[in-house]
């Protein structure tokens, strides 16, 4: 489903308000990876997340910029095509966000079930 920068903006303040743990997947065209977390901050265009492990900001943040995103998705789990899909990705998240950006790579954000 389509979200608005708002909307991704107020999915990532929930999950900073109750603590979430997030998983961060970088689907870059020379990068790529997964960093689990928390989310340290939002601001008007941006989510910043504090690694695990990290006590502090200073031991390392990772923070993404929402300016340059050519679309944003939210991703429910419940609404995937088929049962066994549903009952795979329920297992890896709660909710989450897609983001594209304009160079057309992809970074996914998304709370893990407790």
């Amino acid at each position: 489903m389509r979200s608005s920068m708002e909307e991704a903006l107020s999915l990532c303040r929930k999950w900073k308000e109750e603590k979430a743990a997030v998983r961060v997947v970088l689907k870059l065209s020379s990068v790529g990876g997964v960093l689990e977390g928390t989310v340290f901050s939002v601001d008007s265009n941006s989510v910043t997340i504090l690694p695990v492990g990290s006590e502090s900001p200073l031991s390392g943040l990772l923070t993404i910029s929402l300016l340059l995103a050519r679309s944003m998705n939210l991703i429910d789990p419940r609404a995937a095509s088929t049962e066994e899909d549903r009952e795979v990705l329920s297992k890896e998240m709660s909710f989450g966000l897609g983001v594209t950006f304009m160079s057309g790579e992809r970074l996914y954000l998304y709370e893990v079930p407790a």
